[in-house]
């Protein structure tokens, strides 16, 4: 990911910023059930860690987003509660980085994008939110040199998901399913970032720019563009001069500036190649 991406997304959240603030009012609210079921088991019979999941629906109350309305937490708790070590690889608990841990509890909904707010000068915060995220237009989180984690113990729907780093991505897990109804887009330099999503995946494209890796625990449904490294799964994976439309690829070098405005505006419409055939195996 290019420094004029993370450019155009500084200028995206300013914009942001000055919209009315939703979820300033927020409703009186039960704690959601969180659902246990039976733990997977690993090859060798032992239960396999999961994070805590949680379903949408009627019985669950939901918030209005609001950026400042979390609270904020120490690894220690965070471990406790949602065992961050398992799923998360960024060092979180390195007191030397002095990163916030920011909890949203509940299940929230977002009239707009939700974006990364970070002011790239100090180190960035990490974001829990112990629900369900839904009815967000698009999901982006942006990171610099340094890496920061978004994790939500339940589903997201969305209409994007736009995730990128310049030599750090972030790192993104969802315990439940994702629903990204135009696309994903995973774009990072070296070291590179991930996206985990334990339950189902529904998107009509999901695309890898260079060191990032998306892994789909139980299914995907779309079309995986990328290097078969980029994916971690059984799901087969177009190559970006067979699936990728005519023109967002110059001279062997991707428009990164296209490839995101492309997704933001018009989604695996834009992106894909009118003459692509998804194979069948």
């Amino acid at each position: 990911m290019r420094r004029s991406n993370v450019a155009r997304h500084r200028r995206r959240h300013r914009r942001l910023e000055r919209q009315p603030a939703g979820g300033a009012e927020r409703r009186a609210t039960r704690e959601p059930e969180t659902l246990n079921p039976a733990p997977a088991r690993t090859s060798a019979g032992t239960p396999e860690r999961a994070m805590p999941a949680r379903i949408i629906g009627d019985r669950v109350p939901r918030m209005e987003w609001d950026y400042e309305a979390y609270r904020l937490i120490d690894p220690g708790e965070a471990e406790r509660r949602f065992s961050l070590s398992v799923h998360v690889g960024y060092p979180y608990a390195d007191p030397a980085d002095q990163q916030e841990i920011r909890l949203f509890e509940g299940d929230w909904t977002v009239d707009g994008d939700l974006m990364s707010a970070f002011d790239f000068t100090r180190p960035p915060y990490h974001v829990i939110i112990d629900g369900n995220l839904t009815h967000v237009s698009e999901l982006t989180w942006v990171t610099d040199d340094r890496s920061s984690f978004f994790l939500v113990c339940g589903d997201v729907e969305a209409r994007a998901v736009t995730l990128g780093g310049v030599t750090a991505g972030p790192e993104v897990v969802i315990s439940g399913n994702l629903v990204a109804d135009e696309g994903v887009l995973g774009d990072c330099g070296d070291p590179g970032g991930r996206l985990v999503v334990h339950g189902r995946t529904h998107t009509p494209i999901a695309l890898v720019l260079d060191a990032f890796v998306m892994d789909f625990r139980r299914s995907l449904d779309g079309v995986a563009v990328g290097e078969p490294s980029a994916f971690v799964g059984s799901h087969p994976v177009a190559t970006y001069a067979d699936a990728l439309r005519p023109g967002l690829i110059v001279d062997g070098e991707f428009d990164r500036e296209a490839i995101w405005e492309d997704l933001s505006a018009g989604g695996a419409a834009s992106l894909l190649w009118s003459q692509y055939t998804p194979r069948s195996d």
